[in-house]
């Protein structure tokens, strides 16, 4: 696997490499999605089943829960519970849905808050957007009440790809500065240019 070459019936969920690879496995443990996390360490749980993996899995069940909770996934299966099914299952004992049910759980939580920090993100930018226009509507109507109507125009066209409203902010206190429309046109040319 390590030549590149391809492993007949490799699973590929979890790096492409062969399922025993253990370092794949971690890799992709902390670098899979927050949603696809609960699937991966499963996975990684049943395919390193044995007892004598166990310290493996308890490594891989602390790393998918740090890394978890550093992109909001709360909910993890507690490793004993997760060991329980495992146990039964190696047991020849099925126990229908439990671990199933845990997993959907924790995708539906990491769901929801990706949804939340979605929501909250796009507010944060349209907050941030308002302000930009806030702040362009502002220099336009000031200039236009300082320097009249031609130089207002001229200047919104030179601000209308400004995203930031900090630097439409410098532009107001060139407006103030200014002795004269022209000047405060060719000051905001050359801050473009710079």
């Amino acid at each position: 696997a390590g030549s590149g070459r391809r492993v007949p019936g490799a699973r590929l969920r979890l790096g492409g490499l062969a399922p025993d690879n253990r370092l794949t496995t971690l890799i992709g443990l902390e670098t899979g999605s927050a949603e696809a996390l609960p699937g991966l360490l499963w996975e990684a749980f049943e395919r390193y089943a044995g007892e004598e993996e166990k310290g493996l899995r308890e490594g891989y069940h602390a790393r998918v829960r740090d890394a978890g909770a550093l992109r909001g996934g709360e909910g993890l299966p507690p490793l004993a519970e997760m060991e329980r099914v495992l146990e039964a299952r190696r047991g020849g004992r099925q126990m229908p849905g439990l671990m199933e049910a845990r997993i959907m759980e924790w995708e539906a939580r990491v769901l929801e808050r990706g949804r939340e920090q979605g929501i909250a993100q796009g507010r944060e930018q349209g907050v941030a957007q308002g302000r930009v226009e806030g702040e362009r509507t502002l220099l336009r109507r000031q200039a236009a009440s300082r320097f009249g109507a031609e130089t207002a125009a001229r200047l919104s066209e030179l601000l209308a790809d400004v995203e930031d409203a900090e630097d439409l902010i410098e532009v107001g206190d060139w407006l103030l500065e200014c002795r004269t429309g022209d000047e405060l046109l060719e000051r905001c040319r050359r801050a473009r240019e710079a």
